[in-house]
């Protein structure tokens, strides 16, 4: 719709990207609900993607808006809790994440938990280990026709070819 229009003209006026496919937009969301999402235009789209980020929740899980709630009235703030400090609760959640799989494997596996704030940030950490730990290894096997994020190690496994065009590294 126009107003959709506007503010995708204005985005490639003012906002640098890393790059922008097209100029499909249900991503000026004034409403959602599960799956569905209104535009700023009142025009309905159903979201079948699973969205950038960790945070594939759907629109308005009323468990989550109300967790989300509690925790803004317990502690004034509503952020991505890093791991640059320790935290009760992603603390709480890597112990349980943790005693399940000792649970599920019957044995202490001593493991430890990583949360990432994006998928990108999740591969890059996953190739690190694997370059830290096997530095021979030369190769990395990719999904193809998936995209694994925008991050220098990330980028160069990304499928397609106008994503990674002109990067320095490839493997």
């Amino acid at each position: 719709g126009p107003k959709a229009c506007e503010v995708i003209e204005r985005g490639k006026k003012y906002c640098a990207t890393c790059y922008v496919d097209s100029d499909f937009v249900p991503s000026n969301i004034k409403r959602a609900r599960g799956g569905r999402i209104y535009d700023i235009d009142d025009n309905l789209f159903i979201d079948f993607t699973a969205g950038v980020g960790v945070s594939n929740c759907g629109y308005g899980a009323s468990e989550i808006e109300n967790a989300m709630w509690r925790h803004l009235k317990k502690t004034g703030r509503l952020q991505f809790i890093s791991s640059d400090f320790y935290n009760k609760e992603p603390v709480d959640l890597a112990e349980l994440l943790v005693k399940e799989m000792e649970n599920v494997l019957g044995i202490d596996v001593h493991y430890k938990v990583f949360f990432s704030n994006s998928g990108a940030e999740a591969n890059e950490a996953g190739l690190k280990v694997v370059f830290s730990h096997r530095p021979e290894r030369k190769k990395i096997i990719a999904f193809r026709g998936a995209f694994h994020g925008r991050s220098g190690y990330s980028l160069p496994i990304t499928w397609r070819e106008h994503y990674r065009k002109d990067y320095p590294v490839s493997y």
